[in-house]
């Protein structure tokens, strides 16, 4: 969830296109405040393909990170949103730390990876014209 949240953010910071900047923001935007990733699914990761590195690198090194730590998810069908930590507030305030971390790490990792190498140079040409 985290690394679709940074794959939409890193598609935001990449795209120079207005009109394709506004709906990228407004995919991240739906996804953090609202839980609804998929605009950005249908609107970048399965439009631009290349930007699925980025949510596969992102989510993988996140859930490592946090299989390491020990965090414990414990609310089935809890929050999807940005209120998603508070489905991990059962196990102690450090599962809900590392949780946090974990999330911020799939972000950050997702969003550096799609900015990086998420478009071609064709796509980011046509997006342009």
């Amino acid at each position: 969830m985290a690394a679709v949240w940074g794959c939409a953010f890193g598609a935001f910071l990449k795209m120079k296109n207005p009109d394709e900047k506004s709906l990228a923001i407004g995919y991240v935007i739906s996804a953090i405040a609202g839980g609804v990733t998929e605009p950005a699914l249908f609107g970048i990761l399965m439009r631009f393909r290349r930007t699925m590195f980025g949510m596969f690198i992102g989510g993988a090194i996140g859930a490592v990170f946090s299989g390491l730590m020990g965090v414990t998810y414990y609310l089935a069908g809890g929050a999807s949103n940005f209120l998603v930590f508070t489905n991990y507030l059962q196990g102690g305030q450090m599962n809900t730390v590392w949780a946090i971390v974990g999330m911020a790490i799939s972000f950050v990792i997702a969003a550096a990876v799609v900015f990086a190498c998420g478009f071609s140079k064709e796509e980011l040409a046509e997006m342009e014209a």
